[in-house]
């Protein structure tokens, strides 16, 4: 094995995992729901399992801008080993809520995630 240029230390797998079928359900990791500063990245992550809870590599994500503006990386994204996938969003700089969903074809999918940024004095505070 080489090492995993994305992870200093580990080791990198000699062949890349399969993709596996079956994946039943899209669900967010962490809160779905939360407050933000405007202008502040935020990291929303979702899971894709199959129905016995088990996850799903390889399941293409995608994530969207619903409302409020900003700015996703990467906006199409696949799971990794343990069913994750993740996006960066950079909150729209206007203060109030902010709308996301993930979707991969799922029946519980889209995944909507709602951030409500308020405006700051000069020190940052509410």
């Amino acid at each position: 094995m080489g090492k995993d240029p994305d992870l200093p230390g580990v080791a990198a797998p000699t062949a890349p995992l399969p993709t596996q079928p079956g994946a039943s359900d899209l669900s967010a990791v962490g809160p779905a729901s939360f407050t933000g500063a405007p202008d502040s990245t935020v990291i929303l992550r979702v899971r894709a399992s199959r129905a016995s809870g088990g996850p799903v590599y390889g399941v293409t994500i995608v994530f969207a801008v619903q409302a409020g503006g900003g700015a996703m990386k990467p906006l199409v994204t696949t799971t990794d080993s343990e069913g994750i996938a993740s996006v960066e969003w950079t909150l729209g700089h206007v203060p109030g809520v902010n709308l996301a969903s993930a979707a991969g074809g799922f029946t519980t999918s889209p995944v909507s995630f709602s951030v409500s940024t308020f405006p700051t004095d000069s020190t940052g505070a509410h």
